[in-house]
């Protein structure tokens, strides 16, 4: 039996979206309410929980990602 998986990762500059509720906080149509509401459309998971950047007083955020075509996916990243 063979499986097939598809993963993309990135550094994504994308601060307002949230990726535990998969919503984009700032509540306009810009790029990070399409790359959500695709990520949902393909269903795809994301695999990143703690946040990935913060300097000084910045708000903490969830930069980069790792996106799967399956929630039950663990990324083999070995």
């Amino acid at each position: 039996m063979k499986f097939h998986h598809n993963i993309i990762m990135g550094d994504l500059n994308f601060k307002n979206i949230d990726w535990n509720l998969m919503t984009d906080t700032s509540q306009t149509m810009n790029k990070e309410y399409f790359l959500v509401e695709t990520v949902k459309d393909i269903f795809y998971a994301q695999h990143v929980d703690p946040p990935t950047r913060g300097r000084g007083t910045d708000t903490l955020s969830l930069l980069d990602l790792v996106l799967t075509d399956g929630a039950n996916t663990e990324p083999d990243i070995n």
